[in-house]
């Protein structure tokens, strides 16, 4: 689920005691998804509770293309539909994102804390 990365599991685990609360796009469940390479993997994403993820709204949507339009037209940056709705929901709910992407490094630029 998270490739195997165990700086990924040792973040999460410090943010937890933190009291760090996580919550997922519905995208990020999508990739996970997908990306189950066994049947161990898949029963640990269907293992997380719905109330974890975040749908996709008319607002969010708005936000990840205008994100979209901006970077290809600002900086001749192509993103991702995927990686701008989570992105546009990290905005909209004024919540850190949490991800090795480096590609979502200009996130920070929306004002987004950005945990790597």
């Amino acid at each position: 689920m998270l490739n195997d990365n165990k700086k990924a599991v040792e973040t999460i685990q410090v943010l937890q005691k933190d009291s760090y609360e996580f919550y997922f796009s519905v995208i990020t469940k999508c990739e996970l998804i997908s990306g189950a390479k066994n049947d161990i993997e898949m029963q640990a994403v269907k293992s997380i509770d719905k109330s974890r993820f975040i749908d996709v709204n008319n607002e969010i949507a708005t936000i990840a293309g205008e994100i979209r339009l901006e970077q290809k037209r600002n900086e001749n940056r192509v993103v991702k539909a995927p990686d701008s709705l989570i992105i546009a929901t990290a905005i909209h709910r004024k919540y850190d994102l949490f991800t090795f992407d480096k590609g979502m490094s200009f996130a920070e630029s929306y004002g987004i804390i950005l945990i790597t």
